[in-house]
């Protein structure tokens, strides 16, 4: 039963890492080729690739595969922590997301479904800012215990084989 429960949630995970990644991927590049002088280089230069490993990881955890659980345990890593530091914004999001904001005003939206990469200096943003993705964490923490489960899972065959 458990079994069916964690493929139920791998899958969904992974729908979400897929759907999201492409289609943020698929905006950074419209965005760049309809007006390159309205675009943050680095947004591009790193978002791009950043959504298109999100669809990799995705692809890979459809597939049941513990590489896909690794990729997609780092990438919600780096969703955790949106941040705001010397007027420089840095959030990526793909997928669900539930943020906590502490030491400023509201700058994104608290919840929802979405696809972000930013990376933007503006004056105009708070001086310092920090937010916690609340659903970014929980999301860790279940991949951290399924890839700890795999490797435990993993060891425990391989003993089985020798003996």
């Amino acid at each position: 039963m458990m079994l069916h429960i964690y493929r139920f949630l791998d899958r969904t995970l992974a729908v979400v890492e897929i759907v999201f990644g492409a289609g943020t991927a698929f905006g950074l590049g419209v965005g760049v080729l309809a007006g390159p002088e309205q675009t943050r280089p680095l947004e591009w230069i790193l978002g791009i690739p950043v959504m298109l490993l999100t669809v990799v990881a995705g692809v890979l955890l459809w597939r049941s595969r513990r590489a896909g659980l690794a990729l997609s345990l780092r990438l919600q890593l780096f969703q955790i922590v949106p941040v705001i530091i010397a007027h420089t914004a840095l959030r990526y999001v793909a997928g669900f997301h539930w943020t906590l904001r502490f030491g400023g005003p509201r700058i994104w939206k608290p919840w929802g479904l979405e696809g972000t990469f930013i990376v933007q200096h503006n004056p105009a943003l708070p001086q310092t800012l920090v937010g916690l993705n609340v659903f970014a964490l929980a999301t860790s923490l279940y991949l951290a215990k399924r890839l700890y489960d795999t490797s435990q899972n993993s060891t425990v065959i391989a003993a089985q084989q020798l003996s």
